[in-house]
């Protein structure tokens, strides 16, 4: 879907669903005492499974962009910059998003990929409806940014 070569043996993880999934990547990368960046509104299964690992959930809101008809949803870096903790380790985000069918574009990922190499944090990358999109045939994934996987689940 997104061009890039995946190696099955290491790069993929079989699990039971995807609620598995996303559990087993929090309990990976966060554990009492560190907190994560949920950037929201998310499924709210994301911010519990981070408290399961005995972490901290911190949302941080989409911004609002634009005005009137033209009023959307977007990054806003201020606010997440300001979230961070020196025990922050995760950046968990769904794109394309519900309910607010937020997607990131590939602009977003890189610099999405470049705070979270500043931050030395996670990309947790929820993309279960990146196939439900109208512009092209699949969303933009941070895996097909160069240097990218090396930070995203």
């Amino acid at each position: 879907l997104h061009g890039v070569d995946v190696d099955p043996v290491t790069e993929v993880v079989v699990t039971a669903s995807g609620m598995v999934a996303l559990l087993l990547a929090c309990q990976a990368t966060v554990g009492p005492g560190d907190s994560a960046l949920v950037l929201s509104p998310l499924w709210p299964n994301v911010a519990a499974a981070i408290r399961v690992t005995g972490a901290e959930p911190i949302e941080v809101p989409l911004g609002l962009t634009g005005s009137g008809d033209s009023l959307a949803f977007g990054l806003d870096f201020d606010r997440l910059t300001r979230a961070v903790r020196p025990n922050t380790r995760l950046l968990a985000l769904a794109s394309p998003g519900n309910p607010t069918a937020w997607t990131a574009t590939r602009e977003d990922w890189v610099s999405l990929l470049a705070f979270c190499e500043r931050h030395d944090l996670w990309l947790l990358a929820d993309g279960v409806y990146e196939r439900i999109v109208f512009r092209s045939a699949v969303a933009p994934s941070p895996l097909s940014i160069a240097g990218g996987r090396s930070r995203t689940i």
